[in-house]
C-alpha cells in the first residue's frame, strides 16, 4: 500500500477553504501545527507540503510554491492585528505571538515603512492583556485576533496597511513543497480541495461555528471578504515586493527567486 502524503495546515479558520474534503481521502494524512512549526517540519521533510509563512520559504524553506493557493488579503484581513497601546509611532516594544513569523515580518515591515521606527519584538503567547502589559503593542494573528476585535485598543489592521502602501494583496502563507514531492499529484488534490472549499463557504461557516467562538455570519464574511485563497501575477508581485523590504530590512539574508512548481 502506497503512504500516505503528509499535508501540513494550520490550525485556524481561513485554512478551511483550502483543505476542504481532505480529511476524508484515504491517501492523505492532515498535519495540523501551528505556522512556525509546520516550517520546521517541511524543512525537515516530514510533510511533503504545508501551508507555510512566506517569510520562512524567503528564508529557504522547501523547493517552490504550489500554483494558485494561498492565505492571503486584499486590503482588511482582520485576523493579523496589532493593538496599540499607544500611539504607532512611539511603539518601542511589540509583544509577538510566536506562532507566525510572516506576520511578525510584516509587522516589522510597516512599522519601518510607515512610522519609520523598529520596535523591539518580545515573543509571547496569544493573550492580549498579558501581552499589552509587557509591551506598548501586540500583534496577534488567527483565531485569537478576531475573538480580540471587539476589545477597546486602538488596532493596525496589517492586511489593510500593506494594501495601503503598496497596492497590492500580501501572501501570509502559500502551499509549498518539500524537494522530491509528487508536485502534480498535490497540485491536483490541491486545487480540487481548493474548488470544492471556495465554493461552499456557507456551509464551512455552519460547521466552524459549532467548535469556535464564532457566528457562522461572521466566519463566512471573513472567509468571503477577508481572506483570499488565490495566487495571482499581483499575488506574486506582492510577493515580491515583501521580499524586496525583507532583504533591505535584514529580515532575510538574500532574496530568493520565487518559483511556482510547474505541475
Amino acid at each position: 500500500m502506497a503512504s500516505k502524503l503528509r499535508i501540513g495546515c494550520v490550525p485556524y479558520l481561513n485554512v478551511l477553504p483550502l483543505i476542504r474534503g481532505l480529511e476524508t481521502r484515504a491517501d492523505v494524512e492532515l498535519v495540523h501545527r501551528v505556522p512556525s512549526e509546520l516550517s520546521r517540519l517541511l524543512a525537515a521533510e516530514e510533510i511533503d507540503v504545508g501551508i507555510v509563512p512566506i517569510v520562512e520559504y524567503l528564508r529557504g524553506v522547501g523547493e517552490a510554491i504550489l500554483p494558485g493557493m494561498s492565505i492571503s488579503s486584499r486590503g482588511p484581513v482582520r485576523s493579523v492585528l496589532v493593538f496599540l497601546g499607544c500611539p504607532a509611532a512611539e511603539v518601542e516594544t511589540l509583544a509577538a505571538d510566536t506562532s507566525s513569523r510572516s506576520s511578525a515580518a510584516l509587522a516589522q515591515v510597516i512599522f519601518r515603512k510607515r512610522y519609520g521606527i523598529d520596535p523591539v519584538q518580545v515573543p509571547c503567547p496569544p493573550d492580549l492583556d498579558a501581552m499589552l502589559s509587557r509591551a506598548h503593542a501586540a500583534l496577534l494573528i488567527g483565531d485569537p485576533a478576531l475573538a480580540s476585535e471587539g476589545c477597546d485598543h486602538d488596532r493596525l489592521d496589517l492586511g489593510e496597511v500593506w494594501f495601503e502602501l503598496t497596492g497590492l494583496p500580501f501572501t501570509f502563507a502559500p502551499w509549498v513543497v518539500r524537494k522530491g514531492a509528487p508536485v502534480r499529484e498535490l497540485t491536483e488534490i490541491l486545487q480540487a480541495a481548493k474548488a470544492a472549499g471556495v465554493g461552499d463557504l456557507r456551509s464551512i461557516a455552519v460547521e466552524a461555528a459549532r467548535e469556535r467562538p464564532f457566528s457562522a455570519e461572521l466566519i463566512e464574511s471573513y472567509l468571503s471578504v477577508n481572506t483570499n485563497h488565490d495566487l495571482s501575477d499581483d499575488h506574486l508581485r506582492g510577493i515580491e515586493r515583501f521580499a524586496t523590504y525583507a532583504e533591505e530590512l535584514g529580515i532575510i539574508p538574500t532574496r530568493r527567486e520565487v518559483r511556482v512548481a510547474q505541475p
